[in-house]
């Protein structure tokens, strides 16, 4: 019996815009970036140059978190669905946003700020065959991919027991992240942001696309495979890059 495959793309790309809600956290991001490089004390044998390009990366991630709400978007989705922001400057300036927008400002104000970043998509199905999907990012720091999910503040520390300085800049990749057995001991999370507090609340994990995804794209652009639902005897497929 012959499979029904259905392809669907996606494509993320940081926005080339000049407006002014965007041109502004930029300027935050730098300015905070450069307070923690410059103004803290820091260990002799700690690299300042990937402490910048780490402060850069978290106060974007924070920043993007903190003025682009998602709980805002579910309200503004259930009561006007036409009017959801349609670019970055419109996100960010009326502070609405899911994951996909919040990825997408983020991967924008990393460019700007001379990151290399990619996005890091996945899909899954739940028991009733209906696909999910979820969003966030990596950012290369000295040299390294370091993941960061955007939409509940998290990243994750190599060995989150450590206490020295450099440790503190040690962030696991998505793949090493997937990979460690107790990954909720090594997330660095602002656990206090409305939505993931909402997820706790109904008892859902935030971090399920982990463990649920089948596949995931890596970077602007690809392509990803959907096989039959399971009811039919389709088996959901990988995503290529």
């Amino acid at each position: 019996m012959a499979v029904l495959v259905l392809i669907a793309s996606s494509s993320v790309q940081a926005q080339t815009v000049t407006e002014p809600a965007i041109s502004k956290v930029v300027e935050q991001v730098r300015v905070d970036a450069d307070y923690l490089t410059k103004r803290l004390t820091w260990d002799k044998d700690v690299d300042l140059d990937r402490v910048r390009q780490f402060g850069l990366a978290l106060t974007a991630m924070n920043l993007v978190q903190q003025q682009v709400s998602s709980t805002r978007y579910g309200a503004v989705a259930n009561t006007s669905p036409e009017d959801l922001p349609a670019n970055d400057e419109e996100a960010l300036s009326r502070g609405i946003g899911i994951c996909g927008n919040q990825v997408s400002v983020f991967l924008n104000i990393a460019t700007r700020v001379g990151l290399e970043a990619r996005s890091l998509e996945f899909y899954w199905p739940d028991e009733a065959d209906v696909r999910h999907s979820h969003i966030a990012a990596e950012v290369k720091i000295s040299g390294k991919w370091a993941f960061f999910d955007v939409t509940w503040g998290t990243y994750f520390r190599r060995d989150p027991t450590a206490s020295g300085q450099a440790s503190l800049l040690e962030i696991l990749s998505f793949d090493e992240a997937k990979a460690v057995p107790d990954r909720a001991a090594h997330a660095v999370t602002n656990e206090s942001e409305l939505s993931f507090r909402l997820q706790l609340i109904n008892s859902l994990d935030p971090f399920d696309y982990f463990t649920k995804a089948d596949g995931y794209l890596r970077g602007k652009s690809g392509d990803i495979a959907l096989a039959a639902p399971r009811s039919n005897g389709g088996a959901w497929a990988t995503t290529s890059e």
